[in-house]
């Protein structure tokens, strides 16, 4: 029997390889609650900080978070040059919720370039609202305590393939909202 060699991962690599699969799941099955690993907001942010940040990326975020990933080389930016977001609930973005128009959404040669938005959100509360679309098995009812005011809005910055990814997390849990997801069902007001 062969013994495999090589290093061993330590714990923080394997966290953030649990946090990583929990983020591509969320976003590959869009409105599906994603157990996360961890207790509150502020660690969600900083474990999905620690796992996606690095200094080849643009980050809007809280004064705190940005001092809790020195150790990863966050380069801060303005909110329209961000490529991940960091808002702990809408209305702490510099213009509330209308700062959603604000985020990049890429371009038709480089759609990818779009932010991820990463924002607090109560799951399971609120009125439901719809989704369809890629992997997604006909529709979903997603509740979440956003205002109608955040979905018109996020269906203003989307036109596939361009828009905005969105995370939403309440700390123990995470759910995905790819700008290829349609959302409807919700009240205008």
């Amino acid at each position: 029997m062969s013994k495999a060699y090589g290093p061993t991962p330590g714990l923080a690599e394997k966290q953030s390889q649990q946090v990583f699969r929990a983020l591509v799941r969320a976003l590959s099955y869009p409105g599906r609650l994603e157990s996360f690993p961890a207790r509150s907001l502020r660690q969600a942010f900083r474990l999905i900080g620690l796992t996606l940040v690095d200094g080849n990326v643009g980050v809007w975020a809280p004064s705190w978070l940005l001092l809790d990933l020195r150790g990863q080389d966050p380069r801060p930016v303005a909110l329209e040059a961000a490529d991940f977001v960091f808002a702990e609930q809408l209305e702490s973005l510099p213009a509330g919720p209308d700062s959603l128009l604000a985020l990049k959404r890429g371009t038709h040669l480089e759609p990818e370039a779009g932010a991820t938005l990463i924002l607090g959100a109560p799951l399971g509360q609120g009125s439901p609202v719809l989704l369809r679309g890629p992997g997604i098995a006909g529709e979903i009812q997603l509740a979440v305590g956003l205002p109608s005011l955040f979905w018109q809005l996020r269906s203003q910055i989307l036109a596939y393939p361009l828009g905005v990814d969105i995370l939403l997390t309440d700390g123990p849990q995470v759910v995905g909202l790819p700008r290829s997801v349609e959302v409807g069902g919700w009240a205008m007001s």
